[in-house]
């Protein structure tokens, strides 16, 4: 799904993550539940938790790498949580310049030269300590990141 305007108003922009994003989380969260219910079903106790702890594990990182709606409305972005309620917001006027960076620096040092699916865009707060990160999961990057210049009227700052 690629972001998309809000029929009731215009000036609202949904970024939505990508359905191959969710897609391939689903089928990990599916496959590690049915993982950790065979595992804690039958055997020892010790290779019970020596193969449930792992799993268990990994649908935590799921859970962290599942990817929130972002919305760019009039008075500022919008995070959502997991289910879909409003989690935070940060006001257009406390808001940093926006800043492009990678996800994992240990495939690029740059991220204009690194890998395509690595890039982010942070939106960050000047006076609270909070960071709204449109991830590689999300879609539509090069929207995201001009509308948010827009907003500034300044080219982003790059972090290394």
């Amino acid at each position: 799904m690629s972001s998309f305007r809000d029929q009731r108003n215009p000036e609202v922009v949904h970024f939505p993550g990508t359905l191959a994003s969710f897609a391939t989380l689903g089928l990990c969260a599916i496959i590690a539940l049915a993982l950790l219910m065979a595992a804690t079903t039958s055997g020892p106790l010790w290779l019970r938790l020596a193969s449930g702890v792992p799993t268990l594990a990994l649908l935590v990182i799921i859970y962290f790498v599942w990817p929130r709606r972002i919305v760019l409305g009039e008075r500022g972005v919008w995070l959502y949580s997991l289910l879909g309620r409003k989690r935070f917001m940060i006001p257009w006027n406390e808001l940093a310049e926006p800043a492009e960076s990678v996800e994992l620096a240990i495939f690029s040092k740059s991220p204009r030269t690194g890998f395509a699916s690595n890039q982010t865009v942070v939106l960050a707060s000047n006076k609270l300590a909070l960071r709204i990160v449109h991830t590689p999961r999300h879609s539509d990057r090069d929207r995201f990141l001009d509308l948010a210049r827009k907003r500034f009227a300044k080219p982003p700052v790059v972090i290394q």
